[in-house]
């Protein structure tokens, strides 16, 4: 029986040495292919981002640059704004996509569903015993419920905006942890490993 406890601790330095010396490896593979790598595909220079960095402090802007480990943010609307700062992966915890509707979709929508009711009534009337004669009364029948509906229609578009997270960091480092494990007369090591 000693004997194969004695086999058991001579095995256990090779086994640790073997695991901390895959670890530089799996962490250069990590590195590599860098972390915004699949953002290249997701984001371009103008898109709106917020970026939540490893503090928790929020940072909005349009998209300067982007790289597989890196993006720079730029203030303002056009691409000539003043750079608000360059972020590097370890810098960030997350990263959020934020795209506005076009206000003239609202808008043409939201007329055209005030408005339809209105020339429908009156193409209604047109046959009938007693159709509309006055143009003031059938284009303020058409244009007061269009242009309500158009306000509304621009208003939604203002307040809704598409947002998602396209970037989540996980926070976890790759690490060995080694610690003593005593369990009643046996001893040991207990290794834990995380990615």
């Amino acid at each position: 029986m000693q004997s194969t406890m004695t086999r058991r601790n001579k095995a256990i330095p090779p086994i640790l040495a073997a695991l901390l010396l895959v670890r530089p490896s799996i962490a250069m593979a990590q590195e590599s292919s860098g972390p915004f790598e699949r953002l290249l595909t997701v984001l371009q220079p103008g898109d709106t981002i917020v970026i939540t960095d490893t503090n928790g402090r929020r940072t909005a802007g349009k998209l300067r640059e982007l790289t597989a480990s890196a993006l720079e943010l730029q203030d303002g609307y056009g691409h000539d704004g003043p750079a608000l700062g360059r972020f590097g992966a370890d810098d960030v915890r997350q990263i959020r996509f934020e795209r506005h509707d076009s206000l003239l979709n609202g808008t043409l929508i939201g007329f055209a569903a005030g408005a339809a009711p209105g020339i429908v009534f009156i193409a209604s009337r047109r046959n009938g015993s007693d159709p509309i004669q006055d143009a003031g009364i059938a284009a303020s029948i058409i244009l007061v419920p269009g242009a309500i509906a158009a306000g509304i229609g621009a208003l939604m578009d203002a307040l809704f905006f598409e947002h998602r997270i396209v970037y989540k960091s996980t926070g976890q480092r790759s690490w060995v942890s080694v610690s003593p494990w005593l369990a009643g007369s046996r001893k040991g090591l207990q290794v834990s490993l995380r990615f």
